[in-house]
């Protein structure tokens, strides 16, 4: 049985040396990796006097900067393992520039490209949700749908009839107990168990990312009265990564934390799937049409099934830092890389694949039993790469290694 404590890795060393505006320096350290498009994160002193900043290099070139309380963010385009580059930050005149917007739909916060391509959305309700001849029980909120490719195929899927419960990009766990029951957050349509919207707590646009904090509530059913056990706060940032004609990509990085609101543990069972998972888009059903990589070169055609409809025994028994999954929609061949941050419980994380749909999931769960206790949370992290064609498992080792060992910054 897994404890699970609440820890803080810190991946950027910072110095600061001055606080003037004029005078800050930014530097930058590959390290050990080549940076592409890489997601950078500083903390910056909070006596900066302007709303808006960019990164000025000898060239004068600038870079966006998007400052949130101390913490500033930028996309360094390139920069190869072993080189390092040093900016100056300097103060922007155009401070409404969004290089990733948003817009608040009836059911859901849509965010778009700087050129106004459609990247995802965030479900927050189920008002409008066609649910065809399926039950209400069905509708819910908290997901991920539709996430789109550069070249504006819709990779997932939602409401489908033969999986009514797997929808997009979302959480949830099958096989649970608490205080001596035994609530489901997998299907609604048991009655055990329900996760819902709480809250939309901000939503946000910037030339660096936009983005969406939501509460979400598992709410445990099988009792004489609904219990709340856990509070899950999810954080969804969207990237304004710059275009690149070999491979445009749209980036976007999911933080989940569930935390035990209540005065008993909560225990997630042993099971093969759980957790965060995906469901990609109707035309990737049957054997031969979804295609799986994983970063320990396992494909959906290693090994035999393990059970008829689940998955072959050498992908699902294996684990994983990285996993691209595609298939074809409307002739082309669109897919999605899920990278997993090595904080994650069970790093690098085992995986299931349906045999037969497009369902995948890392589930630290396959591990063994997992206990959160009262007032502690299990907190998972993941980067979505979506993309047009196959990138080649070097192209997105080096996304991973990107994403699990940040650029070195030092202010001066």
């Amino acid at each position: 049985m897994k404890k699970i404590y609440h820890l803080l890795l810190i991946v950027l060393f910072v110095s600061c040396a001055s606080s003037t505006d004029n005078n800050l320096h930014v530097h930058v350290d590959a390290g050990d990796y080549d940076r592409f498009n890489s997601v950078i994160s500083f903390q910056v002193p909070d006596t900066l006097q302007h709303g808006s900043y960019h990164l000025s290099d000898a060239d004068g070139s600038g870079i966006p900067v998007q400052i949130e309380g101390t913490t500033a963010y930028f996309i360094l385009p390139e920069l190869r393992a072993g080189e390092s580059i040093t900016f100056q930050m300097v103060p922007s005149e155009d401070s409404d520039h969004n290089g990733i917007s948003y817009q608040h739909l009836d059911d859901a916060v849509a965010f778009f490209t700087e050129g106004g391509n459609p990247v995802l959305h965030y479900r927050s309700g189920a008002e409008g949700a066609d649910l065809g001849e399926l039950d209400e029980l069905f509708a819910r909120g908290g997901y991920i749908h539709p996430v789109i490719s550069p070249g504006g195929a819709v990779i997932t899927d939602h409401y489908h009839p033969d999986r009514p419960h797997q929808n997009g990009i979302w959480s949830g766990w099958s096989r649970t107990e608490f205080d001596g029951r035994s609530p489901s957050f997998w299907t609604p349509a048991s009655g055990a168990g329900l996760v819902e919207v709480h809250s939309v707590d901000n939503t946000w646009s910037g030339p660096v990312h936009g983005g969406v904090q939501a509460t979400h509530h598992f709410i445990d059913k099988t009792g004489d009265t609904d219990v709340t056990i856990l509070s899950e706060n999810w954080t969804v940032r969207v990237h304004h990564v710059l275009e690149r004609e070999e491979q445009p990509v749209y980036m976007f990085d999911l933080e989940s934390e569930q935390q035990n609101i209540t005065e008993h543990p909560f225990m997630i069972h042993e099971h093969v799937y759980g957790g965060i998972s995906f469901r990609g888009n109707p035309s990737w059903l049957g054997e031969e049409n979804t295609r799986l990589l994983t970063s320990e070169g396992k494909t959906r055609t290693d090994g035999e099934p393990i059970r008829d409809v689940w998955s072959h025994i050498d992908a699902h028994q294996s684990r994983a830092k990285w996993a691209y999954l595609s298939g074809v929609v409307d002739g082309e061949h669109p897919g999605i890389v899920i990278l997993v941050h090595p904080e994650n419980l069970a790093f690098p994380e085992p995986i299931f694949m349906n045999l037969r749909e497009p369902f995948f999931a890392f589930s630290a769960a396959a591990m063994g039993d997992i206990t959160i206790d009262p007032g502690e949370s299990l907190r998972f992290r993941y980067r979505y790469v979506v993309l047009d064609h196959d990138p080649g498992a070097e192209f997105i080792e080096n996304l991973w290694l990107d994403y699990a060992y940040p650029a070195n910054v030092t202010l001066h």
